[in-house]
């Protein structure tokens, strides 16, 4: 149970590090160290749906971190949060 709460804490401090690095590049190195942890846990459960969507979620990271920061990364963000909620809950 301690892991599911880890697990949603990372998807909330992610979610909460993707919208934050469009304003604040200070927040360039822990995203990249959080998404990292993102992928690993998904490449842990690759056959569950949401760990696919989480992969694509870090590919969109990856779209920010270069400075293209499309409407879809803050859907990235939506899924990360509400991932991260749930798992909370």
């Amino acid at each position: 149970m301690l892991m599911v709460y880890l697990f949603g804490i990372l998807d909330l401090a992610t979610a909460l590090s993707l919208v934050l690095v469009k304003y604040f590049p200070l927040f360039r190195i822990p995203l990249i160290i959080l998404s990292g942890l993102i992928l690993l846990k998904s490449m842990m459960y690759i056959r569950d749906f949401a760990s696919i969507v989480d992969i694509l979620a870090v590919v969109l990271i990856a779209v920010a971190l270069l400075g293209y920061y499309p409407m879809i990364v803050y859907a990235a963000a939506i899924w990360l949060v509400q991932k991260g909620l749930r798992s909370l809950i």
